[in-house]
């Protein structure tokens, strides 16, 4: 059955992606790739990139998580000869990696606009995977513009060019994703550990992720020296010129507006922030009970994408923002079930 070599295939993947990051295979084709990215993007450090990589191997296409991801579709899926397109964001490292899953695990070939800031990362990938088996060679195609052919459309990135994307492609079924950023809500009893998971998911790809936390939400007293001293960890975010440059901008512009905030060294603490933040700026807000916490959450719904809280249901646990499994949807929209119900074509 398609569904077994996918699954066997991609399992594949995700082991010789993990070896080749951790040096126990040759790695000629990813380490080229990540140079190439590095060269191109000054937010794609290796380390990123290698974060990134290390995530999809290892919660993405584990292939235990890949057969339960699939269980759950009672479509039978069969091989298809027709196109579904990707157009792709670029603010993380391989952030369209997830839709292309899906477009494959559908039955479907996928068309892939790639982003200018992301062009090297995905094709390595994929030629890694066309290497395991010749038959993905010409399942993902790159183009410079999604064909008028293809018979539904994944795209993401900001509000804006969303508007152009549904309006350019309005005759066939999309899914277009837009600006979001995520959430944590704090009991202030976290320990060091937890502090230390809630700085990886704050800092990680410099915090550009709609699943990095950009807010956190704090009892009132709350102190923040923990968190800061655990940050620390991060300062060499400081060297990137636009983030530093950033950084430098808003305390400059929060000082003369008189605007309150906490310089934390290479980035700033602020209760007034907008909700996404400026780059290098992590937004908090104080309450006094759940039902502020509820409340607040509430009037931002449209524009999280998760909510880190430990132990709550529906919520990501510290540590696990930048972690997700195949069956974690952007914007809680199933994208398999998107292409499977929405696209005709055979």
């Amino acid at each position: 059955m398609y569904s077994d070599v996918f699954i066997r295939d991609f399992a594949e993947l995700g082991k010789r992606v993990s070896d080749m990051l951790n040096n126990s295979s040759d790695s000629y084709v990813l380490r080229e790739s990540m140079e190439m990215s590095e060269s191109e993007n000054n937010f794609f450090t290796f380390k990123m990139q290698r974060e990134a990589l290390l995530a999809i191997s290892q919660y993405m296409l584990n292939e235990n998580a890949l057969k339960g991801w699939l269980s759950r579709y009672s479509l039978s899926v069969t091989l298809k000869s027709s196109y579904i397109g990707v157009i792709a964001a670029g603010n993380i490292p391989a952030v369209c990696f997830h839709d292309i899953l899906s477009v494959l695990a559908s039955g479907y070939k996928c068309e892939v606009k790639l982003s200018r800031r992301d062009s090297h990362l995905i094709p390595g990938i994929f030629s890694i995977l066309a290497d395991i088996n010749t038959f993905w060679s010409d399942r993902v195609v790159f183009k410079e513009r999604i064909s008028s052919s293809t018979c539904a459309l994944i795209a993401a990135g900001s509000d804006y060019t969303m508007k152009l994307i549904g309006s350019e492609f309005k005759n066939i079924p999309t899914l277009l994703r837009g600006t979001k950023s995520s959430v944590a809500v704090l009991s202030g009893d976290e320990d060091d550990k937890e502090t230390d998971s809630l700085c990886d998911d704050i800092f990680l790809y410099f915090g550009m992720g709609c699943r990095s936390i950009s807010r956190i939400l704090v009892p009132e007293n709350y102190k923040f020296e923990r968190l800061i001293d655990s940050s620390k960890r991060y300062t060499s975010l400081s060297e990137n010129r636009d983030f530093n440059a950033s950084y430098r901008y808003q305390k400059a512009l929060m000082t003369m507006t008189g605007e309150r905030f906490i310089d934390a060294g290479f980035f700033i603490l602020s209760e007034e922030c907008d909700f996404p933040p400026p780059l290098a700026v992590v937004g908090y807000q104080y309450y006094k009970n759940e039902n502020q916490i509820v409340e607040y959450l509430r009037s931002i719904e449209e524009r999280i994408q998760i909510i880190e809280w430990s132990g709550r249901e529906g919520c990501v646990d510290p540590g696990m923002s930048q972690k997700p499994s195949p069956d974690e949807y952007a914007d809680g929209i199933d994208t398999l079930s998107f292409i499977l119900r929405n696209a005709k074509n055979n």
